[in-house]
């Protein structure tokens, strides 16, 4: 039911500032079940449906690195060449249908996000008309994140980087204020997805997210990497001058490679496992590091979200 409502409100939503500016408060109240405090944010969800709403996803900035291929000159000028190569870029059905897909590639729009293929061989069977559905997927008109909006409609081929082991773990590394200070990590890509949380300096998390309204499983602890600091070094060039932006990278513990940068997880509306989560990741935008904030064992101990609203 409120998926039919949110799609029937985007509907008579203007395509403007104050279109999506409405949708996204209307999205985080759906979501929420509350409003959030624009004028002096205390709580995780409420810093980021500010950065929605406040108008910083129409800056050309924000586009440019939204676009998984574009993405690529800004890394490049930033911290210099840690992405995968671009093989090519389709931008209609019979190109798709026509491409010898090589071997040792992966295929995604690079307007869009959370679809992926990846190809082995030479005989893959490739599903080229689910690929070529992709250049009809406009992400800004369902989520309203403006930063999306102008992105022209394509198909990324990119090499494939392959550690030899397996799936790739990947590293989501959330930066507030231009600090790297939660490492997300993700198994499980092409399977089931298991996600754990550390801060900087490895100490593992007590983090959850809701994904439809079940937390992500977790897995084992995940051996420190060899090249952490490197790559939280990367993370912190990349992150200068946003209040929020989430680096996604893999590495092999010598060489770190960056998939593409988040704007906003989860359409800036996540859910977390706890509430008094929102509190506690607040606290990250107003300066504190997360050792400090996750520092006391008994995490019931910390200020509900309730408390952080007087």
């Amino acid at each position: 039911m409120q998926k039919k409502i949110w799609a029937i409100l985007l509907s008579i939503m203007p395509h403007n500032r104050f279109g999506d500016c409405v949708a996204g408060l209307l999205h985080f109240v759906l979501r929420h079940r509350r409003m959030p405090n624009l004028h002096n944010p205390k709580l995780y969800n409420d810093f980021l449906i500010r950065i929605k709403v406040g108008g910083t996803l129409h800056l050309p900035l924000r586009s440019a690195i939204s676009d998984k291929h574009e993405v690529k000159a800004f890394l490049e000028e930033k911290v210099g060449r840690c992405f995968p190569q671009t093989i090519a870029l389709l931008d209609s059905a019979e190109a798709i249908q026509s491409y010898d897909f090589p071997a040792g590639c992966i295929v995604k729009p690079a307007h869009s996000s959370g679809s992926v293929i990846r190809v082995d061989a030479d005989n893959q069977d490739i599903p080229r008309d689910e690929i070529a559905a992709w250049l009809h997927d406009d992400l800004y008109l369902r989520t309203r994140e403006a930063n999306y909006q102008r992105l022209k409609k394509r198909v990324m081929v990119e090499e494939l980087i392959d550690f030899g082991e397996g799936a790739l773990v990947d590293y989501k590394i959330h930066c507030f204020s231009g600090k790297p200070q939660l490492i997300q990590v993700m198994r499980g890509r092409f399977t089931e997805l298991t996600e754990n949380y550390y801060s900087p300096s490895w100490n593992q998390l007590p983090i959850t997210f809701l994904k439809e309204g079940r937390e992500y499983g977790s897995h084992a602890a995940d051996p420190r990497p060899k090249n952490l600091e490197d790559m939280l070094r990367l993370c912190e060039r990349l992150a200068e001058n946003f209040p929020f932006i989430r680096v996604d990278c893999y590495t092999d513990g010598r060489t770190t490679y960056v998939g593409e940068l988040t704007n906003l997880p989860q359409n800036g509306a996540e859910r977390l496992g706890r509430p008094e989560l929102e509190h506690q990741l607040g606290r990250l935008f107003l300066g504190d590091d997360a050792d400090d904030v996750f520092r006391e064992r008994d995490f019931q101990t910390f200020q509900s979200v309730e408390t952080a609203r007087a």
